[in-house]
């Protein structure tokens, strides 16, 4: 699964079914091309629907400003950054998961 493929075409499909065609949304999407295999990228998917749905549906802040930056190291780990412009939670940062391509 091509990984720019895939976000982008995730982030239309959440935006379009959440906002109702009126999303006040500004993307930045970026990354390198990097292809998943079937398991890594359904994994993938779960953690950035649960981030798209969270963003979409409790940020209030108008424009919604989400940044999704992707990459890969040469050990092949995918290195993925999420952000909104959400009021930050005042939890302490999970560990994120590794997810390892090819």
């Amino acid at each position: 699964v091509n990984l720019t493929d895939f976000i982008h075409e995730y982030v239309t499909r959440v935006e379009d079914a959440l906002m109702e065609g009126e999303a006040d949304v500004e993307w930045t999407l970026q990354g390198d091309d990097i292809t998943l295999d079937i398991e890594p990228a359904q994994a993938f998917g779960i953690v950035l629907n649960e981030l798209l749905t969270n963003s979409l549906q409790h940020v209030k802040t108008r424009p919604l400003k989400i940044d999704i930056h992707w990459f890969g190291d040469e050990q092949k780990k995918l290195h993925f950054e999420y952000k909104d412009n959400g009021q930050a939670c005042q939890r302490a940062p999970a560990q994120a998961p590794q997810i390892h391509w090819g």
